[in-house]
């Protein structure tokens, strides 16, 4: 067996829950850990009063949350391609070899995917959201100071300043290559026959357009208000977090 696919292999039985039935598959930043929380919650029958409490305990400061348990898993794209454990990111090895891989996994395991992207320039605000949680916790990899965030390129790109020529163009285009790399796993799932719905972060959290998810999952009736208004005020307290830098959400 090719070793990259073996590890991969190896890698993602470690790291999905034997009973995960649907994958949130996002890029850091774009809430994927309180999206698959909210959404477990939100498979249950109990009252949204259970609902809003139990949501409200997974979150770990600033926004933040845990992952809780249940059908509803999360997981980013590069970690699949990992050779070992918390390994470095950028330094993965990317190979056809190990796709097939772990799409075949899926299909065998019957995951559903939900795949959440960001278009380009949103995704901008999301790295930005991404970064401050980070070091407002404590787990940036550079020094945890606030102050870093405006050396960043996303709040140099949004500010228009301090990016010129081809290195404001080399990371426009990273950032739309991370647009790029969430939507070829859409490719891939439909071509692959995985069941998978794609979410668009502004229809997901700005507009708060739950009826996808909802039927895609069959989530109770009962419990939508909830997951609504869980969104809503999860989004808020993001905005909030980038009023610190003079940004918010575009309308």
């Amino acid at each position: 067996m090719n070793p990259v696919l073996n590890n991969t292999l190896i890698q993602q039985a470690r790291d999905f829950h034997a009973d995960t039935e649907y994958l949130v598959v996002f890029r850091g930043g774009q809430g994927g850990n309180f999206l698959s929380t909210v959404l477990n919650h939100s498979l249950g029958t109990e009252s949204t009063d259970f609902l809003k409490k139990h949501i409200s305990n997974t979150a770990i400061g600033s926004n933040e949350y845990h992952s809780s348990k249940g059908p509803v898993g999360n997981s980013h794209i590069n970690l699949w391609f990992r050779q070992y454990e918390n390994q470095k990111y950028g330094s993965e090895t990317y190979s056809v070899g190990a796709y097939r891989g772990i799409l075949k996994l899926f299909k065998e395991r019957n995951i559903k995917l939900i795949v959440l992207n960001a278009d380009y320039p949103l995704i901008l605000y999301t790295e930005l959201i991404g970064s401050i949680k980070a070091v407002n916790n404590g787990h940036h990899n550079d020094n945890n100071d606030l102050n870093q965030i405006k050396l960043s390129s996303p709040y140099n790109i949004l500010h228009s300043k301090n990016l010129k020529g081809e290195t404001a163009a080399g990371n426009i285009d990273f950032y739309r290559g991370i647009v790029r790399h969430y939507q070829t796993l859409t490719g891939l799932a439909t071509a692959y026959d995985i069941p998978h719905i794609s979410i668009d972060y502004r229809d997901i959290f700005l507009d708060q357009n739950t009826l996808p998810l909802v039927e895609f999952m069959d989530i109770p009736k009962e419990n939508i208000s909830a997951l609504k208004d869980s969104i809503a005020h999860y989004t808020l307290q993001n905005n909030s977090l980038l009023r610190q830098f003079r940004l918010e959400f575009p309308a």
